[in-house]
């Protein structure tokens, strides 16, 4: 009966001391499509956040094996862009811009000028729509006036 007992104790404090205690984390979020910036561009499904930092990219099972969180988030296989945080996004600007003419890198109000010109035979829409020009790369830094774009563009 003791050696029994023994060898009970033995095995509980041996199956104890085996298993791995789950590292504490603030968030975990799983089931969800995680795109990474690592060299492959690696796609995860699960992720580990703690004090506001990503701990680990890894598998669903991987992930809730390792870590416990109270916060434990099935996202149901939504897309997680981890660390995409810009609070000043253009993206309406930015698609707008395919259909503008780019003056970008133009060196004086003549080059926009011809720009114009030359984008407002395929132009569109109606109006002439431009974007990018900087005066200041211009050898006379001035803004231009409207005159010349009027009688060009009425």
């Amino acid at each position: 009966m003791l050696k029994n007992t023994f060898i009970l104790i033995l095995a509980m404090v041996i199956l104890v001391s085996c298993s791995e205690k789950k590292q504490e984390v603030d968030q975990i979020f799983h089931h969800a499509k995680i795109y990474s910036v690592d060299s492959a561009f690696t796609i995860y499904e699960a992720m580990a956040i703690h004090e506001g930092k990503i701990v680990e990219l890894n598998t669903n099972d991987q992930i809730l094996k390792k870590y416990h969180s109270n916060n434990i988030q099935d996202i149901n296989g939504a897309t997680i862009y981890p660390g995409f945080i810009d609070a000043h996004c253009h993206f309406t600007g930015y698609a707008t811009d395919m259909w503008k003419c780019n003056l970008t890198g133009t060196k004086s109000f003549e080059e926009v000028v011809e720009k114009l010109k030359t984008y407002a035979q395929t132009a569109p829409m109606q109006w002439l729509y431009g974007r990018g020009w900087d005066q200041n790369d211009w050898e006379v830094k001035e803004f231009p006036n409207k005159a010349e774009l009027d009688k060009l563009f009425p």
